[in-house]
């Protein structure tokens, strides 16, 4: 059975049936998410090159351009966090660059 969520548009309510999760996204989608990640971690790991930081803009806006996928940078981040994409300062806190 869906969900039932009331909207307003206009000064008027709209309801709209919802089957199954909204939160949630696609494997190939979290696939393309990790793999861009992945090439990403690479540039920062290469010394011959000036970059410390993962871009994630960047990385979203390869995600559209590439494969029509719209994904919102903290959903982006919270991927690079979950997986080794991030290592972890001396507090234990989530570190996005390179030391």
């Amino acid at each position: 059975m869906g969900k039932e969520v009331s909207r307003k548009w206009g000064g008027l309510y709209h309801s709209v049936s919802r089957e199954g999760k909204s939160r949630e996204i696609r494997p190939a989608v979290e696939r393309r998410i990790l793999q861009e990640l992945k090439a990403e971690k690479a540039l920062i790991e290469d010394p011959a090159l000036p970059i410390r930081f993962y871009n994630y803009s960047y990385i979203r806006d390869q995600l559209s351009r590439k494969y029509k996928y719209r994904v919102s940078l903290p959903t982006i981040i919270d991927r690079a966090k979950k997986t080794a994409f991030t290592s972890l300062d001396r507090s234990g806190r989530s570190m996005i660059m390179k030391s």
